[in-house]
């Protein structure tokens, strides 16, 4: 599935979609959907941005998020449920590199 929707995701880059289709999370298990989620992000960070996990620690914000299309992504990402998302934002980093952040 990872496959499936990176190369979804690949068409919203270039405009072919407007979001990733939400079969991807439907009906799949918190842990799922924070995987794919993660996963995602992760993959936008390193193959485009170029960017280390210290990096995104220092630098993502909610306008990148939004020019990546990531944004719609941090409601799968457990504490970006509870806790105002300017605090989580800060880090998203160690959720997305837990080992590294």
């Amino acid at each position: 599935m990872d496959t499936e929707v990176i190369m979804e995701y690949e068409q919203v880059l270039i405009g072919k979609l407007n979001v990733i289709d939400p079969y991807y999370f439907r009906g799949k298990s918190p842990e799922v959907n924070r995987h794919t989620a993660a996963m995602l992000m992760r993959y936008c960070f390193e193959k485009y941005l170029q960017w280390s996990p210290a990096k995104v620690r220092e630098s993502i914000t909610l306008d990148i998020l939004r020019q990546w299309h990531l944004a719609g992504l941090l409601k799968y990402l457990d504490p970006f449920k509870t806790m105002s998302l300017e605090y989580n934002l800060k880090g998203l980093a160690h959720i997305l590199y837990p080992n590294e952040i």
